[in-house]
């Protein structure tokens, strides 16, 4: 478990756990290489996964807008709480060869109630697609 209590600033109690990679150093400011790691929320007397971070991002809604469409073999995740946007997760695909400039930035959306990527330069929420088939929204990749 790395961070616990109300990350999204929702009232609610959430739990961000991850599975680091063997050998890899383990904190939050330089970034953890992670195989999976998990945002649960407690609903009544049962946590529930909201976010999952894997070969993909994704929320219980599909595929985080914003991220990459190809499976990724580990994350470098750095995560911060701030007082008045909650939980921030970055992401860098961790795999020899990825583009390591390339950081994924997660949010609370509290108009949607789920995590998105945010898009670095406007600070809006990207959303999610169902499956990695369908295109991306014209809209959003202006």
């Amino acid at each position: 478990m790395l961070a616990f209590g109300d990350l999204a600033l929702d009232g609610g109690e959430q739990i961000l756990v991850a599975n680091p990679m063997p050998g890899a150093p383990r904190d939050a400011s330089t970034g953890i290489t992670v195989a999976r790691a998990a945002i649960l929320d407690k609903q009544g007397d049962r946590w529930k996964e909201i976010f999952r971070c894997d070969e993909y991002l994704t929320n219980e809604k599909g595929f985080l807008i914003g991220a990459p469409t190809s499976p990724a073999d580990g994350w470098r995740m750095q995560y911060a709480q701030d007082a008045t946007s909650g939980l921030e997760l970055r992401f860098a695909e961790a795999t020899a060869g990825a583009n390591q400039s390339a950081t994924y930035v997660v949010r609370w959306n509290p108009k949607v109630k789920r995590y998105e990527c945010v898009d670095k330069k406007s600070g809006r929420f990207l959303g999610e697609m169902p499956s990695l088939e369908e295109p991306v929204p014209r809209e959003l990749l202006r």
